[in-house]
C-alpha cells in the first residue's frame, strides 16, 4: 500500500491476569494434599512433575481454597462465565486505552477460549459491556485450545486483507484452573494441574502509518493421524483434560517440516528471524524446540520467561509473549516467526515485519 494508504498492523497488545497469583511453592501443598488421599503413584508423580515444570508463579480466577473446592460442573462454569466476561475485559480495555481506539471503531472482534462454555459467547458480553457499534462482526474461536491465539490472528489477518481500513480485536482468554478434575488422578490431569494457569490478552489491529509489526503470512498445518493427543472431554463432571505422552514428539518430528517451507516461502530463514514468538507448551517442548533453534543462534527465552512467571496459559499464552516483543524496539524491515500447536493436531504460523 502507498503511504495514503497505511498497511493493517499490530497496533497494541495488552496482557492481564486475574488478582489471585501464587507461587509454585504456596500451590505445591493444594497438589499434595488432593492427591495424598487418592492415589500415591499420583502423589509422588505430582511432587516429581512440580519441580520440574520451571514455573515461578501462575494466577488463577479463583483463591486456591475454591479451586480445590468440590464442585458441579454448573458451578465452575458459573464461575468461568463471570470471570472470563471481567478478565478478557480488562485486557480489551488496556489494548484500547494502548492503541488510542475506541470500542465503537472496532469491526471486527475474535474471541479464543477453549476452558468453558457459554452462548451468547464471550464476544457478544464484551460488545454490551463496551457498547460496540451495532454493526460490529464477531467471531468465537472455542476449540482451538493452545493454538487459539495464533488462530485468532489468521482469522483476522484474512479479514483485513478484506476490508482494510476496519478495526479488529483479538482476545484470548483462557481459565484452566476451573477445569481441574479433582476425582481425575490420570497422568495427564496431574500435568495439567501442575502447568495450566489463567489469563487473558488482546491485541487490537488495524491501518496505521507509523512503525508496527504487520503480518504478511500466514499457515495453519494439519499434522494427520494425531487428532487425539490433545485436547478436552466432555464429561459429567466438567472438561477433562486429553494430554498424551506423544505430544512433545509429535511437535518435534513436525517443527522443522513446518518452519523451514514457511520461511523459504517468505524469502528468508530462521538465521534472518529475530523474535521467536513461540507457545511453550512445556519444558520438553521448549527443549525440543531450542535444539532446532540453537544451530541458527536462536532461542526461545521469551517462551521460557513467560511460561516460568504465568504458566501455560493455552490460547493466551503466544500473546504473552507477542507482548514482549512488541515492547521492544525494532528497526524498519525486521522480522517475528510466531508459531503454536494445538488439537486437531493443528500447527499454526504467522511471519511478522516491522514497517
Amino acid at each position: 500500500m502507498s503511504n495514503d494508504h497505511p498497511e493493517p498492523k499490530i497496533l497494541a497488545v495488552s496482557t492481564a491476569s486475574p488478582d489471585y497469583t501464587y507461587t509454585t511453592e504456596e500451590i505445591r501443598p493444594y497438589l499434595n494434599r488432593w492427591l495424598a488421599t487418592r492415589s500415591s503413584t499420583a502423589a509422588a508423580a505430582m511432587e516429581k512433575i512440580s519441580r520440574s515444570v520451571q514455573i515461578d508463579r501462575r494466577s488463577c480466577a479463583l483463591p486456591l481454597d475454591a479451586i480445590f473446592e468440590e464442585r458441579t460442573f454448573e458451578e465452575r462454569n458459573d464461575s468461568y462465565i463471570e470471570c472470563a466476561v471481567d478478565l478478557a475485559g480488562r485486557a480489551f480495555e488496556k489494548a484500547l486505552a494502548q492503541s488510542g481506539v475506541d470500542a465503537c471503531e472496532i469491526d471486527f472482534i475474535v474471541t479464543t477460549s477453549c476452558t468453558g462454555f457459554m452462548i451468547p459467547s464471550l464476544d457478544a458480553h464484551l460488545a454490551n459491556r463496551f457498547g460496540m457499534k451495532r454493526e460490529l462482526q464477531r467471531l468465537p474461536v472455542l476449540q482451538m485450545g493452545c493454538a487459539g491465539g495464533t488462530a485468532g490472528l489468521i482469522y483476522a489477518t484474512d479479514y483485513l486483507k478484506a476490508y482494510p481500513d476496519h478495526k479488529v480485536a483479538v482476545i484470548s482468554c483462557e481459565l484452566p484452573s476451573l477445569t481441574l478434575q479433582l476425582g481425575d488422578c490420570s497422568m495427564a490431569n496431574v500435568i495439567s494441574a501442575a502447568l495450566f494457569a489463567d489469563g487473558a490478552a488482546c491485541v487490537i489491529l488495524g491501518a496505521r502509518d507509523e512503525l508496527g509489526p504487520v503480518i504478511i503470512d500466514k499457515q495453519m498445518t494439519h499434522i494427520h493421524d494425531s487428532a487425539g493427543v490433545m485436547g478436552y472431554r466432555l464429561t459429567n463432571g466438567g472438561l477433562k483434560i486429553v494430554l498424551e505422552k506423544e505430544v512433545p514428539d509429535v511437535i518435534g518430528e513436525n517443527l522443522d517440516s513446518i518452519v523451514a517451507p514457511f520461511l523459504a516461502r517468505n524469502g528468508c530463514s530462521l538465521a534472518s528471524v529475530g523474535d521467536m514468538i513461540f507457545h511453550p507448551g512445556s519444558v520438553k517442548i521448549l527443549e525440543r524446540t531450542e535444539s532446532l533453534l540453537a544451530p541458527h543462534g536462536k532461542n526461545v527465552d521469551d517462551s521460557k520467561a513467560v511460561l516460568r512467571e504465568h504458566g501455560n496459559m493455552s490460547s493466551a499464552t503466544v500473546l504473552f509473549i507477542l507482548a514482549r516483543a512488541f515492547e521492544r524496539a525494532h528497526p524498519v524491515g525486521d522480522r517475528g516467526l510466531m508459531l503454536s500447536f494445538g488439537p486437531g493436531f493443528m500447527g499454526h504460523t504467522l511471519l511478522l515485519e516491522w514497517r
